[in-house]
């Protein structure tokens, strides 16, 4: 290949990662830019004239995607003072991880595709490469290929094949279209295809009936993530969390949500801030906060704690999915070591994965809670979880570490799973407004 024609390749798959990557933000306005940076990637891996080429399309392209998807993963690091090259070398590297499994699956669908399904073995290997990126190695399930139809009504057949099939399903349409014009064919049958799905699902996006729930109340904090520990701010931040907890309870509100790790203090150091905020008889308050390993010194949970009207605790879940890379780094010492990785958490692995069901249910209130907390809205509901009795999904969260794009960006995640779940879901983060959707993704 001659340079100009290397480089006109490059700028292609580049500019069809990021362009497919601007439907996966979940824009409404953006998700056609999805579909087409997916043809540009395809487009550009059927000219490859070996599998290292190919390869390379992928590695690419995945790089790219992953890079305009989560462009913000920065601001962790700033916002609690990290600044200089190692966050950045350590953001760069996250990025090559994720895409490492694409260039595997351009390489091998190079080397078997043939005829008229080289298209359907590529959609194959690439949901494939998916697959292990999200769960495997390195386990980050975000900005799935199936987001770039989030804000689409065809994002509703998730709730039929999955959303990891859904992107399946996206790419096999957009492989087929690219095969097409690469031999001067218009892609009627792909158009034919996307339209018949988008009205398929536009059929089941109908709004859907929620299920009996208690009266909820969730408090939006909006503390900056660098002022979190301010010992002079504190008391008048905890006074105006409990002032405003007070007044949902006096409303009537049943159930007092607040985010992830509201207040930077452990349960027993609350005793007289949440007695200002006691629930009354019947109803319960719901919090963020760390949970300290007894049997750990120096290690903590990351929990969604419930108490009761006399401040007891009366359910926990301890978050089981922790970011890598953010809230414990897999091989800490040898990638500070090797690539200057840094962790946003207070120190390496200080904070342990959680084991127990997020199932929750209260006496005396209807339904049944699903608790994340902020990244596990990233995971598909497990069909056990989505089966319990008048389930509905709360994630709580906090949203200081990515302002801007990166709070809707987990908002939506969180959104898309539980369309597949088939459930609503009340969302309750700090630095951005609580949101609540039906069963369908529509806002209430």
């Amino acid at each position: 290949m001659k340079p100009v024609q290397a480089q006109f390749a490059i700028a292609m798959i580049a500019m069809g990662g990021g362009t497919a990557a601007g439907g996966a933000v979940h824009s409404a306005s953006q998700w056609a830019y999805g579909p087409l940076g997916l043809l540009c990637i395809v487009l550009a891996f059927t000219q490859a004239k070996t599998a290292k080429s190919a390869a390379l399309v992928g590695w690419i392209g995945g790089f790219c995607y992953f890079a305009a998807a989560l462009p913000f993963l920065l601001t962790g690091y700033a916002a609690i003072g990290i600044t200089g090259l190692k966050p950045v070398i350590g953001v760069v590297a996250l990025y090559a991880l994720l895409s490492v499994w694409w260039p595997v699956a351009f390489a091998l669908a190079f080397r078997y595709g043939r005829g008229v399904y080289a298209p359907f073995l590529l959609a194959v290997l690439w949901s494939l490469a998916e697959l292990l990126r999200s769960y495997v190695f390195p386990a980050i399930p975000v900005a799935q290929i199936a987001s770039i139809l989030s804000q689409m009504p065809m994002v509703q057949l998730s709730r039929f094949i999955t959303v990891e099939l859904l992107g399946t399903f996206l790419i096999a349409v957009c492989a087929t279209a690219a095969f097409d014009m690469t031999k001067r064919r218009w892609p009627l049958a792909s158009i034919a295809i996307f339209v018949g799905a988008s009205v398929l699902g536009l059929w089941a996006s109908k709004p859907a009936p929620l299920p009996e729930m208690p009266r909820i109340a969730s408090i939006s904090t909006a503390i900056p993530q660098a002022e979190r520990w301010n010992d002079a701010l504190m008391p008048s931040y905890i006074a105006d969390l409990t002032s405003r907890t007070r007044t949902a309870f006096d409303a009537g509100a049943e159930l007092v949500i607040w985010p992830e790790v509201a207040v930077p203090f452990f349960h027993d150091e609350l005793t007289t801030e949440l007695a200002a905020a006691k629930p009354p008889e019947g109803a319960y308050l719901a919090l963020g906060i760390m949970t300290p390993i007894e049997a750990e010194p120096g290690r903590f949970w990351n929990s969604f704690l419930i108490l009761d009207s006399n401040l007891n605790e009366v359910a926990r879940y301890d978050k089981r999915q922790l970011f890598p890379f953010g809230e414990y780094i897999p091989y800490a010492e040898e990638l500070e070591r090797l690539f200057g990785m840094s962790t946003i958490a207070a120190s390496p692995n200080a904070i342990a994965h959680g084991a127990g069901s997020p199932l929750i249910t209260l006496p005396g209130l209807p339904g049944t809670i699903v608790a994340q907390i902020c990244y596990e809205g990233s995971y598909a509901v497990s069909r056990a979880d989505r089966g319990a009795a008048g389930a509905y999904i709360v994630n709580i969260s906090n949203d200081a570490w990515w302002p801007g794009v990166g709070a809707r960006f987990v908002e939506q995640e969180a959104r898309l799973r539980a369309i597949e779940a088939g459930l609503p879901l009340v969302r309750v983060p700090n630095k951005h407004p609580a949101a609540t959707f039906d069963a369908r993704g529509n806002p209430l």
